[in-house]
């Protein structure tokens, strides 16, 4: 009885672990180097950024500010790119998704074709209001390559994660719409996170000045 009664003390603690929230060590950051990242990717151009934000130093506390732009190819498709100094695993899109009342529709892993050492999670959600529909391709870029969260976010491992407090930067790569999940979307998609992470890759040390690899 004794030991069923420590076992669901631990288990009750682990759980309280896993769920809470947190902010991770106070690390230094240089937003300003954000604004490296070009404007031009590939065919994809940006026609909207908030690089006039991106000025003096910050803390990566609750990984909130960072790089926003709307890039356009010439096929008219518009993609949102979002990248985000924060505590790895401190923001889960399928779990903000889900708790902000959108619908998942679905959430695989996979990795780009040409570079199979860079994989990401595509998460495709559709709105409770306006019921929008829209596709991301999110990782973090890390010190060491990338780091995304298993589909199914098992709690236990995001606690562990989280209790590492590795910084990364969170990228997401968003298009939204009647063709957010047509193939020539999901490829132009891929071919965006392709083309943009060297240049994030190139940014990760400006922006933690630490020494780094790919």
């Amino acid at each position: 009885m004794k030991r069923v009664f420590v076992g669901t003390i631990l288990l009750l603690a682990l759980l309280a672990f896993g769920l809470q929230p947190t902010k991770g060590k106070a690390v230094p950051v240089n937003l300003s180097a954000l604004r490296a990242i070009p404007l031009t990717l590939g065919p994809f151009h940006a026609i909207s950024t908030n690089d006039a934000e991106l000025t003096g130093r910050a803390s990566v506390t609750d990984g909130s500010v960072g790089l926003d732009r709307v890039y356009v190819n010439g096929a008219g498709t518009r993609t949102e790119i979002t990248v985000i100094p924060q505590t790895i695993g401190q923001h889960v899109p399928l779990m903000c998704n889900r708790y902000g009342g959108y619908t998942i529709i679905s959430e695989t892993q996979t990795a780009l074709p040409a570079n199979p050492g860079v994989r990401f999670n595509r998460l495709t959600v559709r709105g409770s209001a306006d019921h929008l529909v829209t596709t991301c391709l999110y990782y973090w870029k890390t010190a060491d390559g990338v780091f995304v969260t298993r589909p199914n976010h098992s709690l236990g491992f995001i606690a562990v994660r989280w209790s590492d407090h590795q910084q990364g930067l969170f990228v997401n790569i968003c298009a939204q719409g009647s063709d957010a999940v047509s193939p020539g979307t999901e490829q132009a998609l891929q071919n965006l996170l392709d083309d943009s992470y060297p240049q994030i890759a190139r940014a990760f040390p400006a922006v933690f000045r630490n020494s780094t690899k790919d």
